[in-house]
């Protein structure tokens, strides 16, 4: 929202009079001793790409316009319905009011613009979102993948004020042990909630948009901290393979320091990035009351070089199941497990209390 007001007095050149400023108004043609405006912005999001912003305007200009410097007046032109400065020998002819004898001018203006939002996060950051939505939750975890490893997914659901539904989502997938190496891609995209899968009428489904426009993918909300993949149909896939995400607080390098409360049940996932290759690795040191359990050993995936050579970096991760109520401290030291009574090259710490 915005206003905006102009006045001038005494003997002002034509070229600084104040003027009707809107979008999709041009600069000074609408002016007079006095000027007033109002705009408002709405958006809308669309997709996490694109987006719809109306813009709306008034503004009104007024007054007793003096006569310009040198014996010239200032005219309106009625017939084009805005202000032009002209000679007055050039309008003597068509009788042409002054602009002290016109009425004051009213402009309305709306314009509507499409563009386009577009954002990119780089490894071990957290995507970006806008101000009108919030996170509803992280989901954690492996999904079956046809020619590779797994897919480590790190999903993140929103919701667009007020309705408190999911409505769009950002991913994070690790294709692990592929050809070429661990890759990792960024999606994101809308979201559809659907009542009812194959199995069950009353079963809550979470239906992601993909790359392929006739393609969905599917998952059905097994718990308050599970979210299971069904197939196209919104069946249950028939395979051993992993097939959850699990709510988790997902922290990184970045947030060191910080404190989180979690409920009994929920994961806690640590991702830092590392690179083996050179010797050093990260080390996990804890304290407290054990109110955490180790899921699993330390996971690391190292991104494929772009350029075919060895030695490029990668992720380490580390999961916890919140299982106790308690406080637990847990402080991560990145070093080479040879170099006995030297400080460690970086750390960082997190405390995790379990309500």
């Amino acid at each position: 929202m915005r206003a905006d007001a102009r006045v001038a007095r005494g003997d002002v050149p034509f070229y600084q009079l104040p003027f009707i400023e809107l979008r999709g108004i041009p600069v000074a043609r609408y002016q007079d001793e006095n000027a007033g405006v109002t705009e408002a912005e709405l958006p809308w999001n669309a997709t996490l790409r694109w987006a719809l912003i109306g813009f709306l305007g008034a503004g009104r200009a007024w007054g007793d316009c003096p006569v310009h410097p040198g014996g010239k007046r200032v005219a309106v032109d009625k017939s084009r319905t805005k202000v032009q400065f002209r000679r007055a020998g050039s309008l003597a002819e068509t009788g042409a009011e002054t602009l002290a004898e016109a009425p004051a001018m009213y402009v309305i203006a709306a314009l509507i613009a499409l563009g386009a939002l577009v954002g990119c996060a780089g490894p071990g950051s957290s995507p970006s979102r806008s101000d009108s939505s919030s996170l509803l939750g992280t989901y954690t975890g492996i999904l079956p993948c046809a020619d590779c490893g797994g897919i480590r997914t790190d999903l993140r659901l929103y919701a667009d004020q007020p309705s408190g539904q999911a409505t769009r989502y950002e991913a994070r997938e690790t294709y692990i042990g592929t050809r070429d190496g661990d890759r990792t891609v960024d999606k994101a995209g809308r979201v559809k909630v659907v009542r009812g899968s194959a199995s069950d009428k009353e079963a809550m489904v979470y239906q992601l948009e993909t790359d392929r426009s006739d393609t969905l993918r599917n998952f059905v909300r097994a718990s308050d901290n599970e979210l299971r993949l069904l197939d196209r149909e919104q069946k249950e896939l028939v395979s051993s393979a992993p097939r959850s995400l699990y709510r988790a607080t997902l922290l990184v390098e970045s947030d060191s320091g910080r404190a989180i409360e979690v409920s009994p049940g929920e994961r806690v996932v640590v991702r830092l990035g590392s690179n083996r290759t050179t010797g050093y690795r990260w080390s996990l040191l804890t304290s407290g009351s054990n109110a955490l359990t180790s899921l699993a050993a330390a996971e690391y995936t190292q991104e494929a070089a772009s350029d075919g050579k060895a030695g490029s970096g990668g992720t380490e991760s580390w999961y916890f199941q919140a299982s106790r109520s308690g406080q637990q401290e847990l402080r991560f030291e990145y070093r080479r497990s040879w170099e006995l009574n030297v400080p460690a090259a970086k750390s960082t710490n997190y405390s995790v209390r379990v309500r």
